[in-house]
């Protein structure tokens, strides 16, 4: 979840790198959704509350595992207001085809 909202993490567990690069947040973004969709195998987009919701009543899925869900659990609720993610992901989600196939 916290690539999700473009956070790069570092090596050691406890490290949090919070200032990539425009260019970097939107690959951390991009890569932290391609995670969650192979963990999941469903696809809520960029859309944070919508995966948050999934992965709060999944308990198997780790999300809720209390090793770091309250830190984890915190950013991603803030993220949900901030509005440059929101920004960030709107610039994703215009990546995408349209559903038709057609641009």
């Amino acid at each position: 979840m916290l690539c999700l909202i473009g956070y790069r993490l570092g090596r050691r567990p406890s490290q949090v790198l919070i200032e990539p690069s425009i260019e970097d947040r939107l690959a951390i973004m991009r890569r932290g959704r391609a995670r969650l969709r192979q963990a999941t195998e469903v696809d809520f987009g960029y859309d944070i509350e919508a995966w948050r919701d999934h992965l709060l009543t999944r308990p198997e899925l780790g999300y809720t595992h209390p090793y770091a869900f309250e830190g984890v659990d915190r950013e991603v609720v803030q993220s949900i207001a901030d509005e440059e993610r929101r920004r960030l992901a709107h610039m994703l989600s215009e990546e995408e085809p349209s559903p038709s196939g057609h641009e």
